[in-house]
Formats: C-alpha cells, sequence, structure tokens
C-alpha cells in the first residue's frame, strides 16, 4: 500500500470517511492545533491517520492496530 495519497488527503482537509462530528472537530483542531483524524478505505479495510496534538507526529493505523 502507498500511503502517500492518503496522507495527501489529510493534509488538505479530506478526512476521508469520519462522522460529521469527527469531520467538524477536525475543522476546529486544525485552527487550534489539536488532534486530527481521518480515515479511509483501502481494500475493503480502514485505515486512521492520526495527527497528535501540536501536530507533533502523524500515525497511520492498520485496523489490527486500532
Amino acid at each position: 500500500m502507498n500511503a502517500a495519497p492518503l496522507l495527501a488527503r489529510h493534509v488538505r482537509g479530506d478526512w476521508g470517511l469520519v462522522p460529521a462530528e469527527d469531520a467538524q472537530a477536525n475543522r476546529f483542531a486544525v485552527d487550534n492545533g489539536l488532534r486530527i483524524v481521518s480515515a479511509y478505505e483501502v481494500a475493503g479495510e480502514r485505515i486512521w491517520i492520526i495527527t497528535e496534538a501540536a501536530w507533533s507526529a502523524t500515525t497511520l493505523l492498520l485496523p489490527e492496530e486500532y
């Protein structure tokens, strides 16, 4: 799996399959340096990308890791 396209979506604010309330929380997080969560469907499985508060780290999680 090439994570680059998913990371690019995450960075530009396309958070994929997150519920509307999580997307709203992400918009607030972008303005305030808080945690951002994205979810995408890849080969029938959900993949999560999480950027920690203060944007200190970004992690990609596979289904067995979430």
